[in-house]
């Protein structure tokens, strides 16, 4: 039996950001109180909405769309430069707006972060055309 062939093709282009790597910035004495800012390259990032249990820590570190697109990776140590064991459990994007939601250790009250940031971000266009086919002779 012979059934009618037809495709349908797509094509277009997709937005692609690359980097030559990446490289960690420290920053010593973070705060993790309420309303605490600390600069992160050029950009200034505010810890808010801490709270602590006798189990765990949370917070968010509220920061700029572009801000939150150079971060690869966040470490927290505590004093002796010890890993905290810190996660994080989501985050949140409205227009130009990041925060990052994080859960730590009980007490966290100061931290050194270290964020692994993208260096030499570049877009560019990458054209794509794919065809699919149906039907034929069998």
């Amino acid at each position: 039996m012979f059934w009618p062939r037809s495709s349908v093709t797509v094509s277009g282009q997709l937005a692609i950001t690359t980097s030559s790597g990446s490289k960690v910035q420290k920053v010593a004495n973070v705060k993790i109180e309420s309303a605490k800012t600390f600069k992160l390259g050029t950009a200034t990032v505010t810890v808010e909405e801490v709270s602590s249990d006798s189990e765990r820590t949370t917070f968010g570190l509220a920061m700029t769309r572009a801000t939150r697109n150079l971060i690869k990776g966040i470490t927290f140590k505590n004093a002796k430069g010890e890993v905290l064991d810190v996660s994080q459990n989501g985050y949140s994007i409205m227009n130009d707006a990041a925060v990052l939601n994080y859960s730590g250790p009980a007490g966290m009250s100061s931290v050194t972060l270290e964020a692994d940031l993208w260096q030499n971000l570049k877009s560019r266009k990458a054209p794509f055309k794919i065809t699919a086919t149906l039907g034929g002779d069998k």
